[in-house]
């Protein structure tokens, strides 16, 4: 004879609880993939955004090409100035040296037997040797090339 109606029952209550408990999982496991995915793709924007900064950054390190730097000492103050392809940035005792060299009609030698006027507006070399010759003490000159 087969399975008492009772045991069948019993089986049907006991897989019912096991669909309820695997279905609960199921639905756990559903929402966890949902949240990881969302941090993925979270991730992969904050990725491709980092890479676009990163682009921008050295197109914008292109534009502003630096030509020289100079660090030094002026009235026993630390003085640096950049020049890059978009200009000259001096710090203030440095320029105010350098703007008097250029008053007082001072002149500068980038080569043998040329003598040019001393100027913060001419060509980077010569705004260079303008710079070297206002500052007391030159700490560092790195060129550009």
């Amino acid at each position: 004879m087969g399975p008492s109606y009772l045991a069948v029952f019993t089986r049907a209550i006991s897989l019912t609880k096991d669909v309820g408990t695997n279905l609960a999982v199921a639905i756990e496991a559903r929402h966890t993939a949902r949240a990881l995915r969302e941090a993925a793709s979270a991730r992969r924007s904050g990725a491709r955004e980092g890479r676009r900064r990163s682009v921008d950054r050295r197109a914008r390190e292109q534009r502003e090409r630096r030509l020289f730097s100079l660090a030094g000492v002026v009235d026993s103050l630390p003085v640096t100035a950049v020049y890059t392809s978009q200009g000259l940035v001096a710090h203030e005792e440095l320029r105010r040296r350098a703007t008097l060299l250029e008053q007082l009609g001072e002149t500068v030698q980038p080569s043998d037997g040329v003598t040019l006027p001393a100027t913060l507006h001419g060509t980077p070399i010569v705004v260079l040797l303008t710079l070297i010759r206002a500052c007391d003490r030159v700490e560092r000159c790195e060129l550009e090339l």
